[in-house]
């Protein structure tokens, strides 16, 4: 196996300097020594990949990305390996954006920019959009295509069990495509989990428009003020109406008759010990 690896090695340099001599501009921005180095590494780190793209492929590839990228696009090339200049390459115009994006996030990157719909995504969000597809797999995709850059903004702004209710209540049409969907997504942009929190506890009253509407007009009340967000016709969540009628019980009276009971009890039990006394005595004379 070392040998086989030292072999394409050998031959990757070769190609390089084929490569790089028939090309007056590149030779001018690109140091041999980086590309060459690169190409060890990518064969020691990724020589069955390098294997399967060609040798005489990587290596015309890695030429490619050092004159068009510099430094940072054979970082990406080494982070991730041959499969990384694919997507840079299929990023056309975006290929700096993608390379910045694979140095950041490593294969996460790759994963996102080498599906055509998160690489739509990525163009037209950025780093933002990829950051939400990454942080959200499998969840960011469908409502961000529905809600666009309120969608990516949101999803950023909460954790992954907050995610899944965005998308469930999209699904459900509680956020529903346009003004008042996106101006939902704004509040959960601006105030994250407690947000989602007090939203999926009252789901059913922000189902209705003018429930939605009244919560939109001053989302701060409810969520940091406490406010109950009350629509006629809508019950409310079980936990508001426990604590509601916590709130309207008298505990002084309910106390009292609770030691009534139980002094009621204890007197039922001795006067039946009582009887058993009796019984037991009047046996035995």
């Amino acid at each position: 196996m070392a040998k086989r690896m030292h072999s394409v090695l050998v031959i990757a340099v070769a190609l390089f300097g084929a490569v790089i001599g028939g090309n007056r501009e590149a030779r001018a921005v690109v140091p041999a020594k980086v590309v060459t180095e690169t190409m060890e590494f990518l064969v020691k780190r990724y020589g069955d990949d390098v294997l399967r793209e060609g040798t005489e492929t990587v290596t015309e590839q890695v030429t490619k990305v050092a004159a068009k990228y510099g430094d940072e696009g054979l970082d990406a090339v080494r982070k991730v390996g041959p499969r990384g200049i694919k997507v840079i390459q299929e990023a056309g115009e975006n290929g700096l954006d993608a390379v910045k994006l694979i140095n950041r996030y490593g294969d996460d990157a790759v994963w996102v920019i080498s599906k055509p719909k998160g690489m739509a995504i990525f163009v037209k969000y950025g780093d933002d959009g990829a950051k939400a597809l990454i942080k959200h797999k499998g969840i960011a995709e469908e409502v961000i295509e529905s809600h666009g850059k309120f969608a990516v903004a949101a999803l950023n702004a909460v954790g992954n069990r907050e995610a899944r209710q965005i998308a469930m209540l999209q699904k459900d049409g509680v956020i529903e495509a346009g003004k008042q969907g996106d101006e939902l997504l704004d509040v959960i942009t601006r105030y994250g989990d407690k947000a989602m929190a007090f939203i999926w506890r009252n789901k059913g009253a922000l189902a209705v428009t003018a429930g939605l509407g009244t919560f939109l007009a001053n989302p701060e009340a409810y969520i940091d003020g406490g406010k109950e967000l009350i629509v006629e016709g809508v019950s409310r969540p079980a936990a508001e109406m426990g604590k509601e009628v916590a709130r309207h019980t008298n505990w002084t009276v309910l106390g009292l008759v609770g030691l009534g009971v139980l002094g009621g009890l204890q007197g039922l039990r001795i006067w039946m010990s009582r009887s058993r006394d009796r019984e037991h005595s009047t046996m035995r004379g």
